[in-house]
């Protein structure tokens, strides 16, 4: 097979004879700065479980409980782990996809509202403040391939603080403007897992396999009685589930993810 100058093959880290082709240009945006810092996981004083259908879909969160609200931003097609958070925690849901006509199945305690999030409220687009200022515990989940950073501007640190708990993907977050909203959530919240979406690519950056997409979930800092310590496991961990079983899986064992 030739392969084109702007792909590049990178083994799997799994030692097993597949090789996963990668695009070069996608993370051509990666500055030497880039702080690493901002991507410090650290242990978990609570449980932590896995919500949602296997493989792509499901999300690992801390169980907690407590919480006044539920919003889920981007669901397409699957509504997995939406149905097992309600019926876990005894919650609605308020759930956002402007890419959707309907929800693939009907829950009555789902409310779907088809609208984009983003940095405005208008007829298309909704940037949640009016469903985050009434409530003080709010568990996020979001998935909006990219419009993530267009949304974090717009929200302070007091309605940061609203939210208990974030899980969130991140779409290639090594732009300046993209990181710094990443060190913003950092600023009331820890990091407590880390997800590589495997659907998607790494790269080489400082001798570090970096991600391109992938999954971090936030503990708001105030539910810690201590200040935690950096994660020592290496992801992915017994829990996580690659989202495609046909790609390969890479083994994250260094800063920023492990101590």
């Amino acid at each position: 097979m030739t392969i084109p100058n702007q792909y590049i093959i990178f083994a799997n880290q799994l030692g097993i004879d597949i090789a996963d082709i990668v695009r070069l240009d996608k993370f051509k945006h990666i500055r030497e700065d880039f702080p690493l810092k901002c991507l410090e996981i650290h242990k978990s004083p609570f449980s932590k479980i896995r919500l949602g259908k296997d493989n792509d879909g499901g999300y690992i969160i801390a169980d907690l409980n407590n919480y006044d609200s539920f919003i889920s931003c981007g669901v397409k097609d699957d509504i997995s782990f939406e149905e097992a958070f309600i019926q876990k925690y005894n919650l609605n849901c308020t759930a956002f996809d402007h890419s959707i006509q309907e929800l693939p199945t009907n829950n009555p305690k789902i409310k779907f509202i088809k609208k984009q999030i983003s940095d405005i409220n208008s007829e298309n687009e909704d940037n949640l403040h009016n469903y985050i200022n009434d409530f003080n515990n709010i568990f996020l989940k979001m998935d909006i391939e990219g419009d993530e950073y267009l949304w974090i501007n717009t929200i302070n640190e007091n309605q940061l603080l609203k939210f208990k708990q974030i899980a969130i993907e991140l779409h290639e977050p090594y732009e300046k403007i993209k990181w710094r909203m990443i060190e913003k959530i950092n600023k009331t919240h820890y990091a407590i897992h880390f997800h590589h979406n495997n659907c998607s690519s790494t790269c080489k950056f400082n001798n570090l396999t970096m991600p391109e997409n992938f999954e971090l979930t936030f503990v708001r800092k105030n539910e810690f009685d201590n200040l935690p310590q950096l994660n020592e496991e290496k992801f992915p961990t017994q829990l996580d589930q690659a989202n495609d079983v046909s790609r390969p899986i890479y083994f994250f064992n260094k800063y920023p993810f492990v101590k």
